[in-house]
């Protein structure tokens, strides 16, 4: 699941400049890609998160 949900952010920057060039008349590309590389960041860390950490190690 997680490695489809690391693709989110790059749709996302896709379609957010493909709505910006056909309905604005700038793009604004630092405000795109900082968006979509908070959003993989969280994801990662969301992901990363979930993972159980095995205490059993840590004690020996």
């Amino acid at each position: 699941m997680s490695q489809q949900m690391a693709y989110f952010p790059f749709i996302y920057f896709i379609i957010l400049t493909l709505f910006q060039a056909v309905f604005r008349d700038e793009i604004t590309w630092f405000d795109n890609v900082m968006v979509a590389i908070i959003m993989y960041i969280i994801i990662k860390f969301v992901h990363w998160c979930m993972v159980p950490c095995d205490w059993s190690k840590k004690k020996s």
